[in-house]
């Protein structure tokens, strides 16, 4: 049996038909409603790429700010030619 991902009891989602969704606004409303006290959360959009150990990146970047209450936020701009596909880094 092949497993989709190892991780599935760790992530949520709001599957929704699409005559009822209304824009990115209302789906951001309601991820965020999702949110139920994790230590960490993200939320992203579904043509959102990642890069390989993108979460260890952004801890990093979160215990670098010496501040527990520090959020890091991005503007994300175009990948084209900024991944290896080979090996998934940046």
């Amino acid at each position: 049996e092949q497993i989709l991902c190892k991780y599935k009891d760790q992530i949520d989602f709001y599957p929704m038909e699409a005559k009822y969704a209304v824009g990115p606004v209302f789906a951001r409303h309601l991820g965020q409603r999702m949110y139920r006290g994790e230590y960490f959360a993200v939320q992203s959009d579904a043509h959102v790429d990642y890069v390989r150990a993108w979460d260890v990146s952004i801890i990093s970047q979160w215990k670098s700010a010496a501040n527990e209450m520090a959020v890091l936020t991005a503007y994300l701009s175009d990948i084209t030619g900024n991944i290896d596909q080979k090996t998934g880094a940046s």
